[in-house]
């Protein structure tokens, strides 16, 4: 799986770089602003399946909480509401034109994750351990909260909206 998200990663880098290329030769008569993600969770209006799962951001989510087998990469996240609400402020025409903004939520860690599931979800049977010590991800959205007055969703929204969905489908 995690060669799957290392191919998607290059995908959006060449898709970037090409957009930005495209800008440039071909001057054309719109704006070009670019959204980057860290690892999107948040309720998935697509999915109708917990097959659907694999492969997806919120599958690398709940299958680390599951299981127990985890990458601190995981962390780097973001609420999709968040990334949404980045693109619609976009839209104003006070903002930068051809700026590139890095959309990443509050940092946090596996023992934050552990501590929303035994306060909302007593007796699930996850995998992780509260005393694990994660290398925390970040990377610096000073931007993204200056220019479009971003604030981020607490990640206890966005790991419970993955765990409702997903826990809905497995009943």
């Amino acid at each position: 799986m995690l060669t799957s998200f290392k191919l998607y990663a290059a995908s959006k880098l060449i898709a970037n770089n090409s957009s930005w290329e495209f800008m440039e030769k071909e001057k054309p008569n719109f704006e070009l602003f670019t959204i980057h993600p860290s690892l999107v969770y948040g309720h998935n209006l697509i999915q109708q399946s917990a097959k659907e799962l694999e492969g997806s951001s919120n599958g690398l989510l709940f299958g680390s909480i599951m299981s127990g087998a985890f990458n601190d990469a995981a962390l780097f996240s973001v609420y999709v509401g968040d990334v949404a609400d980045a693109h619609i402020k976009c839209l104003d025409d006070s903002v930068t034109k051809g700026t590139k903004y890095l959309v990443s939520g509050t940092p946090y860690t596996w023992k934050d994750v552990v501590e929303i599931l035994e306060k909302n979800y007593p007796g699930l049977p996850h995998k992780l351990d509260k005393e694990s010590k994660p290398i925390v991800k970040s990377g610096d959205t000073t931007r993204v909260e200056k220019d479009l007055g971003i604030k981020w969703t607490a990640p206890e929204k966005m790991i419970k909206e993955v765990l409702d969905q997903q826990l809905a489908f497995l009943k």
